[in-house]
């Protein structure tokens, strides 16, 4: 073992002289790094020079002691260099016709897990360009599932009577709506049971809407 290799553990004070020449304390810490230096071996990319070959070899941040990170295959304290990351794996940003096997590979986030390749997603063309991933497949949102027919039924104004009460009906629409993403999978949408109508009963027209405009 070497000199590099050792742990240091010090009180370090600051020290001031007044106006009559006398000492006083500043500050004093504990929590102090000390880094042994020597003319031009190293510099790291805050403009240190410090002694490079006494330093632990390493390959990431996990081969390195706490509060110190992989910086040219050295393990350096995290106050001495800031570049302090690994460099993050290559993923994604593949282009339409490209392999897949996963939806993140994708720049449009869908690949066809029939094809194996990207396919494209995107909203702002006109008509828009949907993923449409069946019930079943994997998915980052539910804009990417296919969209399905459910039937949704609304109370719509008819008109008024000759009393001047509002008339209205039960009137149901067949509609495509996307399935759900839920827990990374598309599942169909939500079809909800179409309730018995009665417009003779009483406040039957209350929450009666006007037929919409499809």
């Amino acid at each position: 073992e070497h000199i590099g290799s050792c742990n240091v553990a010090a009180t370090i004070e600051i020290i001031a002289r007044d106006a009559n020449a006398n000492e006083y304390v500043i500050a004093v810490s504990e929590d102090v790094k000390l880094q042994l230096v020597r003319p031009i071996q190293h510099y790291t990319d805050t403009g240190n020079d410090v002694l490079y070959s006494n330093f632990k070899t390493c390959s990431s941040n996990s081969s390195c002691g706490g509060n110190e990170c992989c910086f040219n295959n050295r393990c350096w304290d995290e106050t001495l260099v800031s570049q302090c990351m690994d460099p993050a794996n290559s993923q994604g940003n593949h282009q339409i016709g490209e392999s897949c096997s996963t939806d993140m590979d994708c720049s449009s986030l869908c690949c066809n897990r029939t094809s194996g390749l990207c396919a494209p997603h995107n909203t702002i063309l006109s008509p828009q360009v949907l993923c449409s991933k069946p019930i079943g497949d994997f998915c980052i949102a539910k804009e990417w599932c296919q969209k399905t027919p459910v039937v949704r039924c609304l109370i719509v104004k008819t008109g008024t009577d000759a009393l001047g009460e509002i008339t209205c009906r039960q009137q149901c629409y067949t509609t495509a709506e996307y399935g759900e993403c839920k827990s990374g999978t598309c599942i169909a949408p939500f079809q909800e049971i179409i309730p018995v109508f009665n417009p003779n009963a009483q406040g039957a027209c209350d929450a009666a809407v006007p037929p919409p405009n499809f």
